[in-house]
């Protein structure tokens, strides 16, 4: 039950001295609310002191009802709570949350969405529960947790709902966006409340000539995977999770059409030639999807590299393959591969100049981005919030490489059905 004004200057009589609210200074509000606070401060002291609402209406130059109206905005509300008082008389101030009276938007019956997002917290059992659990074991470096960004927020209220079996044609569903942008206002609000690490924001490189038909210019490059990952032995009965610290990523991506061709997992910090020969070679061969047996893993529908669509893309001349100058790509079974047998130009480029190949190099951004999800990421240098914690340093990573190596290629095969 909310109280009136009346209700709560008879419980409270020294709200009836108006030199006893807390002051706020005009001066701190912007310019276009500072002459309705003003006003609004002289209808409701002169209302305190015991002169009729008529006369104060007639004084101030505005309808008898807003005399009322402001004296409830301040003073009425929650029995236990307090009540707002100086500040709802600042125009455009919200008293309190909005709550949504409308059934959610859906197919059949399209609305406004105002609302629906806290509605959908008050609805669905169990949901906002979950979504602060996600980020508490953000926070607390939770092995079993994961790093959190809005995009990954947003993903997983999808999934609930969805694990809730809330209605496809209803809200968030109809949405272009699913709501997106409410999610995220509330991952930042949220996160700032559970004092949630903020992201370091990234650099995006621009490609400075772009080609125009595939396969004329493929970009290859290596890429420190900064998560560690568990392998397993057996020895004499007894299986011993040993970490692996460092795998780099070898990965091949057409300039044309942003499409991933090819990728190799190397099990060292640093590639060697071979390495980027078996890369090249599985330019010539179809790819094969992994056996999933990750929980939660699965391919996208059309997933898939190039070399699985048929024998056109397998035997497809190569234009230029571009590489930087790193020891392994300078070797002569290298060079011999693709300008002897593949009749394509060599491009190592000029050193220390990545945007030269953009492509390649914003797909390791996504890499590192999945791979700062882990709990286990050494992050993008020693001070990162996101870096494994020291807690967890002397215990092996829950995802294993086999887990690493699904992951990778759900991730990238994806990327190429958009």
């Amino acid at each position: 039950m909310r109280l009136t004004w009346r209700q709560r200057l008879m419980d409270e009589p020294g709200y009836c001295n108006f030199t006893a609210w807390p002051v706020i200074d005009p001066n701190t509000l912007p310019v276009t609310k500072r002459r309705g606070f003003l006003r609004n401060r002289h209808i409701v002291a002169q209302a305190l002191a015991g002169r009729s609402f008529a006369e104060v209406a007639a004084a101030n130059g505005v309808d008898l009802s807003l005399v009322s109206v402001l004296l409830q905005r301040s003073l009425g509300g929650d029995p236990d709570g307090a009540p707002r008082l100086t500040m709802a008389l600042v125009p455009g101030t919200h008293i309190r949350p909005g709550r949504r009276r409308k059934a959610l938007p859906s197919l059949a019956a399209p609305a406004g969405a105002r609302g629906a997002f806290q509605h959908l917290l008050a609805t669905v059992p169990g949901l906002q529960a979950a979504l602060d659990t996600m980020l508490v074991a953000a926070i607390t470096h939770d092995r079993h947790g994961q790093n959190v960004t809005p995009q990954i927020f947003h993903a997983e209220l999808l999934r609930l709902l969805r694990d809730a079996h809330w209605p496809e044609d209803t809200y968030p569903f109809t949405a272009v966006r699913q709501g997106y942008e409410t999610a995220r206002r509330y991952y930042h609000r949220r996160g700032q409340e559970l004092q949630l690490p903020k992201p370091k924001p990234t650099r995006v490189i621009r490609p400075l000539s772009p080609a125009h038909a595939i396969y004329q210019d493929i970009h290859i490059d290596e890429h420190t995977y900064d998560a560690h990952t568990t392998l397993y032995l057996s020895l004499d009965g007894q299986i011993i999770p040993l970490r692996v610290s460092r795998v780099t990523l070898i990965l091949a991506v057409d300039a044309a059409t942003d499409c991933y061709l090819a990728y190799q997992l190397c099990l060292t910090q640093r590639p060697n030639q071979y390495d980027l020969l078996a890369l090249l070679r599985q330019l010539r061969s179809p790819w094969q999807p992994l056996p999933l047996t990750t929980p939660g893993l699965q391919y996208a529908p059309g997933a898939c590299l190039p070399s699985a669509l048929g024998t056109p893309f397998i035997l497809a001349g190569l234009g230029v393959v571009r590489l930087d100058n790193a020891l392994a790509h300078l070797a002569h079974s290298v060079r011999d591969f693709v300008c002897e047998r593949e009749g394509a130009t060599l491009n190592l480029g000029l050193p220390n100049h990545p945007k030269g190949r953009h492509p390649v190099e914003h797909a390791f951004d996504l890499a590192a981005s999945h791979a700062h999800r882990l709990p286990s990421t050494t992050g993008s240098h020693p001070h990162d919030v996101l870096r494994e914690a020291r807690k967890n340093l002397d215990r092996p990573p829950t995802i294993t490489l086999r887990a690493l190596e699904e992951a990778l290629s759900v991730t990238l095969t994806e990327h190429n059905v958009g």
